[in-house]
């Protein structure tokens, strides 16, 4: 049962600095439907409206709606405090049959 999981492909700069925009895009996500991007400091694991996610205790970052044809981008600033440490990052989508998210990605902020 459930919904599938990592159905969704997130990539993007593994190692950003901080205070200026990256570019996150995706790919086979629901079409022309609600997107988020969480991030975590680990990979604990946690339940989004009773989706499981890779990432734990997410903190929603970004918001916007998915193209036509599945995919978007993302433009994440990560704030300075977060320099050198770091965070994973994951998308999860309000599709027409149900939630659906991303592989998470590991962030080396630099």
């Amino acid at each position: 049962g459930g919904d599938p999981v990592n159905t969704i492909t997130l990539a993007g700069v593994l190692n950003p600095g901080t205070g200026v925009p990256y570019g996150y895009t995706y790919s086979n996500a629901p079409a022309s439907s609600p997107i988020y991007l969480y991030g975590s400091l680990n990979l604990n694991g946690s339940l989004l409206f009773g989706h499981p996610l890779d990432i734990g205790s997410q903190k929603l970052l970004l918001s916007g709606v998915s193209l036509a044809n599945g995919t978007g981008t993302f433009f994440l600033t990560i704030p300075a405090s977060m320099s050198g440490r770091t965070g994973y990052i994951e998308a999860a989508c309000d599709g027409p049959q149900g939630w659906r998210d991303s592989n998470a990605l590991m962030l080396n902020i630099q």
